[in-house]
């Protein structure tokens, strides 16, 4: 297929039928129904918005995003959202359903990849982890770190001040303060 952007074939790590793809409308449809509880809560908990609604702006905002297939069933969406005002930083974002957990081979082998991929675009990306998320899957931090990307420790992000960890490239330092929205303008600044 010539739309394939990676895929999986090692056998031996069980990690045959993986195939990265550029997501479609299709692709959402297909995920949304069945978002991983701590991916639905940690979204309504940054944004203030229901998951749904949340997961599909995210979408929307994206030029660069990608759908995670496993025997041609979409698992998980991800992608990256500019920020305008601030030319070289994204929030980047990965929501799936609960296959997406099985995939933890084929993740950590491709999502390098991605990461490198979109910080040639925007040398820093940003988003936020629930202490909730981290607790269900303790690996993920390692995950990150391998993409780039490191945890800072847990504060009030966003309209209703929800705990969360701001995650983010090694370049950019939490700032004391956050106020309003999940405004990355007011978060981050550049080290």
């Amino acid at each position: 297929m010539s739309d394939v952007i990676a895929e999986c074939r090692d056998v031996h790590a069980g990690m045959r039928g993986y195939r990265v793809v550029p997501a479609r409308r299709c692709h959402l449809r297909e995920v949304l129904p069945r978002l991983r509880k701590t991916d639905a809560s940690e979204m309504e908990q940054a944004s203030g918005r229901a998951a749904q609604a949340a997961a599909a702006r995210a979408f929307a905002l994206s030029p660069v995003r990608w759908a995670m297939l496993h025997d041609g069933r979409c698992i998980a969406l991800g992608g990256a959202r500019p920020y305008a005002q601030f030319p070289g930083v994204a929030a980047v974002w990965l929501y799936g359903t609960l296959a997406l957990d099985r995939a933890g081979r084929a993740l950590a082998r491709l999502a390098p990849l991605f990461a490198a991929r979109l910080r040639a675009v925007w040398p820093v990306l940003v988003n936020v982890l629930s202490p909730a998320q981290l607790a269900a899957y303790p690996a993920m931090e390692r995950w990150l770190a391998r993409c780039g990307l490191f945890l800072a420790p847990v504060r009030p992000v966003g309209a209703e001040g929800a705990l969360m960890h701001p995650c983010m490239t090694g370049g950019v330092t939490p700032c004391a303060e956050i106020s309003g929205g999940p405004s990355w303008a007011r978060l981050c600044r550049r080290a």
